[in-house]
């Protein structure tokens, strides 16, 4: 287990809380994507980030428990939007009173994101909800590919780029709409991936850098 909060004691957690500024919350569970991407591809994502946000901005990001759950028909083990929202409206409270000013809540997927949208409103500390396909730059060479939806070439490439274990090479050729497979994953490689992947970061470090500074 490599979460940065799950390695730490009790005393050295406290001693955190006291640095931060930001509680950072990833939501996101598992979901059917088509044959050629694993169902955690979204978690697997979500993780790669927030892990290199807390790096970047360490000691004033506090790194939360992820929330595992997604919702809409396409999720696997999925959660109502109901239980979704509560989730992450119960831990907004747990942050709240131990003291941290601020919590972002990212999401890796249009549905979770919704949801995210309606569970911040009343937090006791001041929210905000970022979804990475908001912050994904257009790419010459996904012109024309939707930066969300069911296992899209944005998706895929980011995989192939940090975990291409995720991609199943040989199951791209049946990646589409008949398994609800939103625009043409194969045109992803891992150089687009890449490319993707550092750009959006920047953009997500910005974001919270931004908002520590409110």
């Amino acid at each position: 287990m490599d979460h940065v909060t799950a390695l730490m004691t009790g005393p050295e957690f406290r001693y955190r809380l006291k640095q931060a500024s930001v509680g950072l919350i990833q939501v996101g569970g598992f979901r059917d994507h088509g044959p050629h991407i694993s169902s955690g591809a979204e978690w697997a994502l979500l993780d790669e980030y927030v892990t290199r946000a807390v790096q970047r901005l360490h000691p004033y990001i506090l790194r939360e428990q992820p929330i595992v759950q997604s919702v809409g028909e396409r999720a696997i083990l999925g959660s109502s939007p109901e239980t979704l929202k509560a989730s992450i409206g119960d831990l907004l409270t747990k942050t709240a009173e131990l003291g941290v000013p601020r919590a972002v809540v990212l999401s890796a997927s249009a549905q979770e994101h919704e949801v995210a949208q309606t569970a911040v409103e009343g937090a006791k500390l001041k929210a905000k909800v970022l979804a990475l396909f908001e912050m994904y730059p257009k790419v010459q060479q996904l012109e024309g590919e939707e930066t969300k939806g069911t296992g899209n070439a944005y998706l895929t490439a980011q995989l192939m780029h940090i975990r291409p274990e995720m991609v199943k090479p040989d199951m791209m050729q049946y990646a589409n709409a008949s398994f609800g497979v939103s625009g043409d994953p194969k045109r992803a490689t891992p150089e687009v991936g890449k490319l993707i992947f550092d750009q959006t970061f920047e953009a997500l470090v910005a974001a919270l850098d931004s908002f520590m500074r409110e």
